[in-house]
């Protein structure tokens, strides 16, 4: 049901969007509700309960898709580790794949570097940092392992990296030998 709900001294409001709904079932809610109100006096409100690692599969996924909006085809086939941790979010399929740091107002895409672990892809969400193996990695599981073991990986971190442009759609730069030219680079 498509509403806004706000609460006040003068109680709670539930604000249903008609124009969201199928009018048939926008007649069928406030039949229930009245009849609700008549029988019991009361409406019961049921809020799902928040869960940090659903949050964390989804940064994990828009961080792939970033990366694969930016890399491409080629960046994105040997991430079977990713692939099965969306698909699976309730699962530890990666342990650690996020990391704390400073608020920022704009998302980032970028490149890093911490010691023990080597060189790493990044999304920025806000104040989390989304950790992807770099292009070209030899072993997925490698890199993952590292992620966990590095003391550095906290829930607040620092790191070397820079910041690579925020794909406009897909640029796919290194498929650019594959499928032809890629919008705003070159390969020279």
């Amino acid at each position: 049901i498509p509403c806004k709900v706000t609460a006040s001294d003068q109680g709670v409001k539930v604000a249903v969007s008609a124009k969201a709904m199928d009018p048939r079932r926008l007649d069928s809610l406030q039949s229930s509700f009245r009849s609700a109100l008549l029988e019991s006096g009361t409406i019961q409100l049921e809020f799902p309960t928040y869960n940090d690692r659903n949050l964390r599969v989804s940064r994990l996924k828009s961080a792939y898709l970033v990366a694969f909006a930016k890399f491409g085809y080629r960046y994105i086939r040997d991430l079977e580790l990713v692939r099965r941790q969306i698909a699976s979010p309730s699962e530890a399929v990666i342990s650690k794949f996020q990391a704390n740091v400073d608020s920022f107002a704009e998302p980032q895409l970028g490149c890093g570097f911490i010691p023990g672990i080597g060189d790493f892809v990044f999304v920025r969400f806000d104040n989390a940092l989304v950790f992807l193996p770099p292009a070209g990695v030899d072993n997925e599981a490698d890199f993952w392992a590292k992620v966990e073991a590095s003391a550095v990986v906290r829930d607040r971190m620092t790191f070397e990296g820079s910041v690579i442009p925020w794909p406009n759609g897909p640029e796919h730069f290194f498929d650019a030998d594959e499928f032809g030219p890629t919008t705003g680079y070159s390969r020279g």
